[in-house]
């Protein structure tokens, strides 16, 4: 009787156990996720005899200059205005044209968010302490950055 008991107060014990500890793994969390894709189209520029690549070119040219250009799109009331992959290639080509160029290669873009003091418009990489910048307080907001950097050439042919 005693090893019947036992048995039975073991066993029991082990169902428990494990529907005590199953139910913690059966539990899946709801993830949110946010997917933000960036295409920056190159095939207009290429197709009208301008080289653009994240790549080194691999042919022969003359170097005219390394650059970045950084873009803080602008707001409005009803929110940011990101320009659109064209207006950021347009930039970047207007400028390698402008020195020069036909060709950027190494290119590459960074979004990313900095601040800005909306009284005096400075950007910066952190947000400000209020101890170190007094009049600061609620007028530093986030702001989204494209910086474009890369290489201006002239390709020889």
């Amino acid at each position: 009787m005693k090893s019947l008991f036992s048995s039975f107060l073991l066993s029991a014990v082990t169902v428990i156990a494990i529907a005590a500890f199953s139910g913690c793994g059966a539990i899946n969390p709801q993830y949110s996720q946010t997917v933000t894709t960036s295409f920056l189209d190159f095939r207009p520029y290429t197709e009208a005899g301008f080289f653009i690549s994240p790549d080194p070119y691999p042919g022969t040219y003359d170097p005219i200059g390394q650059f970045s250009i950084e873009i803080i799109p602008a707001k409005n009331a009803s929110g940011v205005q990101m320009p659109s992959s064209k207006e950021i290639l347009d930039i970047a080509y207007i400028e390698a044209q402008e020195k020069g160029a036909n060709g950027i290669s190494n290119f590459h873009m960074i979004i990313d968010e900095v601040y800005r003091n909306v009284e005096t418009a400075r950007v910066d990489n952190t947000k400000y302490q209020d101890s170190a910048y007094p009049k600061s307080g609620n007028n530093i907001v986030p702001v989204k950055r494209i910086t474009l950097t890369g290489n201006f050439i002239h390709i020889t042919k």
